[in-house]
């Protein structure tokens, strides 16, 4: 009946678990990207894998779950080191955008 909601709760049980044992952030332990946003004025992103595109009005970088766009005005790299990226402007919107064609 219901084992194979049951199975696949039990891939994910090790991890969490080990990300809980570890007291480590899931993203740190899962590679999954972090943006913060302070205000509307500076957006951390961390753990992405590299800048794809940048204009003053979209920022695209790769991450392990696909693009991830920050998007407003008088955007600026104020920092780019390993997988930490600063951003400086005014941030309206940040999105994974779908890939072409398809709906999300």
């Amino acid at each position: 009946m219901g084992s194979g909601r049951r199975a696949a709760d039990g891939l994910a049980r090790p991890w969490q678990r080990l990300v809980g044992w570890l007291e480590l952030p899931e993203e740190v332990m899962l590679d999954l990207p972090r943006a913060t946003v302070i205000g509307r004025e500076r957006c951390l992103i961390e753990n992405h894998r590299g800048l794809v595109r940048f204009t003053a009005h979209e920022v695209v970088v790769q991450s392990r779950l696909g693009p991830l766009r920050v998007m407003g005005d008088r955007l600026e790299i104020e920092r780019l080191a390993g997988e930490e990226l600063v951003l400086r402007g005014r941030i309206d919107q940040i999105d994974y955008p779908s890939p072409a064609g398809r709906r999300a």
